[in-house]
């Protein structure tokens, strides 16, 4: 049983995925995939929450303007 939790808050502004990043893993995340550009214009990395799920955190680069 994990006996913490993590707890996102959705700011109104635009998210750093880098900074996002280095929070989660600060806080002990089970990260999958480090921060990347990818060629579909976004910057994303992933991330295995407590039940299992994996979820996508990403912004969009100047490469998708």
């Amino acid at each position: 049983m994990i006996d913490r939790q993590l707890t996102l808050r959705r700011e109104p502004c635009k998210a750093d995925v880098d900074q996002l990043y280095a929070e989660l893993s600060r806080r002990g995340a089970r990260l999958i995939k480090q921060p990347q550009d990818r060629d579909y214009g976004m910057r994303d990395f992933d991330v295995v929450d407590v039940d299992g799920n994996q979820l996508t955190f990403g912004m969009g680069t100047d490469a998708s303007s």
